[in-house]
């Protein structure tokens, strides 16, 4: 079963190539996924970088993950590492990246936890040693993942879905961008390890802001 997917109007040139990222990135989802054993949108933030670097190889373009380079903290520069780079057509990305798992059925707190991700990467970008993002498009992503406890999506299970069209919606401008993955039947479940508790995964949203300068 392949996943159902929403993608993004492309507004911009940034947008455009990152239309193209994110479809292939869904293929590679469905190339992997086996539901409801397994989805690769369940393993975290590097698992799902490493598929959008490789879908700019796929693309006829370049990227280079987990590269080392220079973070100011205070009036100190320290070794740190960059999440990515990207580059399609005439266009290169510096990308930071963080996940978030709301376990909430509102679109608000979604929302919300999509803002403060984006947040916490800007900053990172922001604290990047300016050779290691020259001449490049700064571009914060947030990996929003659901974990949804198995009885609340059994009650919710149309509204949940919904929101997987509708964020991407809200949010989408001339500087954002995201696009929505999710199963209508039968997602992948999982057994928390914090609490015990079994949590429904029904899909993944992929939010990227972008800055010229930062």
């Amino acid at each position: 079963m392949k996943l159902e997917k929403y993608y993004p109007r492309t507004i911009t040139k940034r947008h455009k190539q990152w239309s193209r990222i994110l479809r292939c990135f869904g293929r590679f989802l469905d190339y992997y996924n086996t539901p409801p054993k397994d989805a690769a949108y369940w393993y975290g933030e590097r698992a799902l970088t490493g598929l959008i670097a490789a879908a700019g190889w796929k693309l006829n373009g370049w990227s280079l993950e987990e590269f080392t380079g220079l973070r100011w903290k205070g009036q100190q520069e320290k070794a740190a590492k960059g999440d990515a780079w990207v580059g399609l057509g005439k266009l290169d990305f510096t990308i930071e990246a963080k996940v978030r798992w709301p376990q909430s059925t509102s679109l608000n707190s979604w929302q919300n936890h999509v803002e403060k991700g984006i947040e916490e990467a800007r900053q990172q970008l922001e604290c990047l040693d300016p050779n290691y993002k020259a001449r490049t498009t700064k571009t914060a992503v947030c990996y929003v993942v659901p974990e949804i406890h198995i009885s609340k999506f059994s009650k919710e299970r149309s509204e949940i879905i919904s929101m997987f069209k509708n964020l991407p919606e809200v949010i989408h401008t001339t500087q954002t961008v995201a696009a929505s993955y999710w199963y209508t039947q039968n997602p992948p479940k999982s057994k928390n390890q914090k609490d015990g508790k079994f949590y429904v995964y029904p899909g993944l949203i992929v939010v990227a802001r972008f800055w010229g300068k930062i």
